[in-house]
């Protein structure tokens, strides 16, 4: 059966999974779910040179948030990385509107925003995705020679350089 489709059969599959490894309250929360608003989505990683050379942005629509970087928990910047998108795009779009004294965007002048948006915040969110890779990769090795790449060059030098 195509999982995607089957609300009741995503429920079962993930109480199949976490049904010995979580509190019975966590399981309880799921067997009770609602099944009409039930949806399932693979995880996609973005590799942080898709930021460089592909789009962000397209006409009057752009990513944000995980969309835009998805990373894994390592530095814990994602949160912080989304309130950081959500002040430059509205940044970006008040001094559009601003600019040409309007109170309503047309097609043109939300694609220049955007745009702006998009342009800004590419070299922050690689970054950040490039360092959560890595760390993420790094803690998980045990090796003498990977404990010391990742406690002298990581941690106290790379980590320090990436954008702020």
């Amino acid at each position: 059966a195509d999982l995607w489709k089957h609300p009741e059969l995503i429920r079962d599959t993930v109480l199949q999974r976490i049904e010995k490894a979580f509190p019975a309250k966590f399981v309880e929360v799921v067997r009770k779910s609602d099944l009409e608003t039930t949806s399932l989505a693979p995880l996609i990683f973005r590799y942080p040179w898709d930021l460089f050379f592909g789009h962000v942005s397209k006409g009057n629509v752009t990513v944000a948030g995980d969309a835009m970087h998805p990373m894994t928990p390592d530095l814990g910047q994602g949160g912080c990385s989304a309130l950081e998108d959500a002040v430059v795009l509205a940044r970006n779009l008040g001094e559009t509107l601003q600019k040409d004294g309007r109170t309503e965007f047309d097609e043109k002048s939300a694609e220049e925003a955007l745009k702006k948006y998009a342009k800004e915040r590419r070299m922050r969110t690689a970054g950040l995705i490039t360092g959560s890779l890595l760390s993420g990769w790094l803690q998980g090795e045990t090796g003498w020679l990977v404990k010391m790449i990742r406690n002298t060059i990581l941690y106290r030098y790379l980590f320090s350089k990436l954008p702020q």
